[in-house]
């Protein structure tokens, strides 16, 4: 699981700060750094994988992505939303966002407890609702702290002030994929890749017990992959299944919402993880097709 104590400890400084800015020891330069010319200073623009530095704490950014769920929802009157390089990535570095709570612009609000997106709407600055696939781009005070994550050695969190739709191609998950094969099936160089494998689920004899994870093997044409598939209700995700399951029990969906044939080959996209003692190389799943 991943570890998000720095970032939830980012986001309470955020709260507990505000926009009130260090001195410096020069009080003229200091009023200049606050106040509304502050406020309204240009944002930096940069892209995702730059933004990572520490040089880059304090300033006022705005950086393209895609809004992903986080394992929390609400703090006191903010929604806590992942910027990350993929819609509905699972894996590798993130940037949290901190967004105000209601239903006005540059806002989000949930209509249930559960935290997902066919509960959430999120509102651009424009009025207009962004959708789960929508490229955006956020602005906002960014903090940087030194992190011991093995995702990345810095972890960032923006405290978001505009959330613009970005007019960009759908991401095309094929091309920015590494198709996985027998040669690097348990290639340890290949940890953390974006990676894409095709072949059919092989139904269990059991079920690990995991209330938020299903492990299961896909058998490709040549070896096999385990699949890590949330649970949940959404597209590319598997609802949950009792112990005495049979095969139609499963109702794992693609990535349209559409349940699956479990007998039909399936190509799915995820990072990859190396095999590691008796455990395969594992896809945690991000998207499936059908």
């Amino acid at each position: 699981m991943r570890k998000v104590i720095p970032f939830i400890f980012s986001l309470a400084l955020l709260v507990a700060c505000g926009s009130t800015t260090e001195s410096t020891g020069n009080d003229a330069g200091d009023a200049e750094a606050t106040g509304a010319d502050a406020d309204n200073a240009a944002p930096t623009a940069l892209d995702y994988e730059s933004a990572f530095s520490i040089d880059n704490n304090g300033k006022t950014v705005a950086i393209e992505g895609y809004l992903t769920m986080t394992y929390k929802s609400y703090a006191e009157g903010q929604g806590e939303m992942y910027l990350r390089v993929r819609p509905g990535q699972r894996g590798g570095k993130w940037i949290t966002l901190a967004i105000a709570t209601g239903t006005g612009k540059n806002q989000i609000s949930s209509t249930t407890p559960k935290y997902d997106w066919s509960s959430l709407t999120v509102t651009a600055d424009d009025g207009k609702i962004i959708g789960a696939e929508q490229k955006v781009r956020v602005t906002g005070k960014l903090e940087a702290l030194d992190s011991p994550s093995p995702e990345s050695k810095v972890a960032l969190a923006i405290k978001v002030s505009k959330i613009e739709a970005v007019e960009a191609p759908a991401f095309d998950f094929a091309a920015s994929a590494r198709p996985v094969d027998p040669a690097t099936l348990n290639d340890e160089a290949l940890e953390a890749h974006f990676a894409s494998a095709e072949g059919t689920l092989v139904f269990p004899k059991a079920i690990e017990e995991n209330h938020i994870f299903c492990f299961l093997n896909l058998q490709m044409a040549k070896g096999q992959v385990t699949l890590e598939i949330p649970y949940g209700e959404n597209p590319n995700q598997m609802a949950g299944i009792h112990k005495d399951f049979k095969k139609q029990d499963f109702k794992i969906k693609d990535h349209t919402g559409k349940v699956i044939n479990f007998d039909k080959p399936i190509n799915v996209y995820g990072l990859r993880q190396a095999k590691s003692g008796n455990k395969m190389s594992t896809i945690t799943v991000e998207r499936i097709v059908q």
